[in-house]
């Protein structure tokens, strides 16, 4: 194939790409100063045409993908993962300034950086374990991105949480595109603090509920995975949010309009 012709196809499916940075861009309501498009083609273009292209013998190779051949999905791949690494100091500064218990905050941290000991990871480091499976769906390899947000167990818990704000996104797969798309969910009235300590209680719950299962001989049980959750964040708004005095039964059963207004 010609160079020019090269060239040609990739102008045409770089523009796939283009529609597919503006719909994730409007689906996590990016502000002005973060993940501006402008930012994001600029990405592209540089990783594009001078980092991932190159010519061997006359060919046109796309080193982001091992067959040398350039596919719509390759290039989604390396973009995000150049806006992934631009991501941690965000998302490190918004969670450090939530003032959730310190085991809290540290489990947060290892998550966004992929640093909990799930069993993908556990895996890479040579830990032998009788069991590679998530241990609430028992069909895939469990990872961060799936045991907390992909699972089929666990996606109707967060598909619950966004129906409190009448919002539906396209979950991202890292842990850390997740909590800075979750941060940025944000409309008139609703309580943004609120909004990312149920982040955390729902993750740190999530995870308790699935160490109960692999160390204490548990079973699945979503609803207490929910009610946990929401006693957690409730607890933390009875310590941490002035004026919040509210009793548990009367706040949990109106729980859309505790990220909806000002006083509990």
């Amino acid at each position: 194939m010609s160079r020019q012709k090269v060239i040609d196809e990739c102008t045409q499916r770089t523009s796939k790409i283009r529609r597919l940075l503006e719909g994730q861009l409007k689906s996590i309501k990016a502000k002005p100063t973060d993940f501006s498009k402008v930012n994001c083609f600029n990405i592209f273009r540089t990783t594009l045409f001078f980092l991932v292209f190159k010519i061997i013998d006359d060919q046109w190779v796309w080193e982001a993908d091992i067959s040398g051949r350039y596919s719509v999905k390759s290039a989604c791949s390396v973009l995000r993962q150049d806006v992934l690494e631009e991501a941690p100091a965000e998302a490190f500064k918004e969670l450090w300034k939530l003032k959730v218990p310190s085991k809290v905050t540290t489990f947060a941290w290892r998550l966004l950086n992929d640093r909990l000991p799930t069993k993908d990871n556990l895996r890479r480091k040579h830990v032998e374990l009788n069991d590679h499976l998530c241990p609430f769906c028992s069909s895939v390899e469990e990872s961060a991105s799936h045991l907390f947000f992909h699972c089929s167990k666990v996606l109707p818990l967060w598909w619950e949480s966004l129906s409190w704000v009448n919002m539906v996104v396209v979950f991202p797969n890292h842990p850390r595109q997740h909590f800075i798309q979750h941060m940025h969910q944000s409309y008139e009235g609703l309580m943004a603090t609120r909004w990312k300590w149920w982040w955390l209680a729902l993750t740190w719950s999530i995870w308790k509920h699935r160490n109960s299962i692999i160390f204490s001989g548990s079973t699945f049980n979503a609803n207490k995975m929910m009610e946990d959750a929401v006693f957690l964040l409730w607890t933390w708004l009875r310590h941490l949010e002035k004026g919040f005095q509210s009793h548990f039964n009367q706040w949990s059963s109106n729980i859309r309009e505790g990220f909806r207004c000002n006083q509990g």
